[in-house]
């Protein structure tokens, strides 16, 4: 894993979250303030850029601040955590398909692999776990829940591995957990030194990327012990991987999103 900055987009906030697309030719990024790229928190919009010159390529306004986004595994769709909201958008057309209404803040959302499955995170600390489901007669698909896991502080960020097997989820009490993705039983707990800000699995599995104040600690997760640390002045909001597993962009609050 190697860790140099290749480009640098200027978004007038700090960055919130970044997503890349599937196909790793688009990324939403996050931001704080002003300016709501794919996530953030204070202009309701979505705003996706090009993957490698960082270039605007279009935005979305919504009704509910965005905490956070996550593409489907085909790319077709966005789902979106924002407000009291899960909302799923069809990509092509940034459209509102369907929603559920959670009981509080949601804080983190993750599509699994599948694309059958979302897992959510609120401000009360606990991991839900969501299904489709069609009611008779009906062409448009609603959420239900399938399962629960109890937490103690608010969630941060929650991803899935890359074969869906295990999901690792961040808390404000400085925990990195690995759950298994249908039980969400605990597998693994790592205490860090900061709550945890962001998370992400390299696309080979191999290693995640974590994100907290000052820091971004890359773990191996064969060991689920830290191999490399990346520091920064400020807080690390959003980090993902490329496709290729060999860049990471990260995102904070010195208002840059790097690579």
């Amino acid at each position: 894993v190697t860790m140099k900055v290749k480009k640098v987009h200027e978004l007038g906030g700090a960055v919130k979250t970044i997503a890349y697309s599937p196909d790793g030719t688009t990324i939403a990024v996050g931001t704080g303030i002003k300016t709501i790229a794919v996530g953030g928190g204070c202009d309701k919009r979505i705003v996706i850029l090009d993957s490698v010159e960082l270039n605007f390529i279009t935005d979305y306004e919504l009704e509910d601040f965005v905490n956070t986004v996550s593409f489907s595994s085909n790319g077709e769709y966005l789902v979106v955590g924002g407000g009291k909201n899960v909302r799923i958008l069809r990509t092509s057309t940034l459209e509102v398909v369907t929603e559920y209404p959670h009981g509080c803040d949601v804080c983190a959302v993750a599509v699994s692999p599948d694309s059958q499955t979302i897992t959510v995170g609120g401000d009360d600390g606990n991991v839900i776990r969501l299904g489709f489901s069609k009611s008779k007669g009906s062409k448009v698909p609603s959420l239900s829940v399938l399962n629960e896991h109890k937490g103690e502080a608010r969630v941060c960020v929650i991803i899935f591995s890359p074969n869906g097997n295990y999901i690792a989820v961040g808390w404000d009490d400085k925990k990195v957990a690995l759950l298994h993705s249908v039980t969400l039983e605990v597998v693994e707990v790592c205490q860090r030194d900061n709550w945890v800000g962001a998370l992400a699995f390299s696309y080979d599995g191999k290693y995640v990327a974590v994100g907290e104040y000052g820091n971004v600690a890359i773990i191996n997760t064969s060991t689920w012990e830290v191999v490399k640390e990346y520091k920064r002045e400020r807080w690390v909001y959003a980090v993902t991987f490329a496709p290729n597993s060999e860049i990471i962009a990260v995102g904070g609050s010195d208002i840059t999103g790097n690579d």
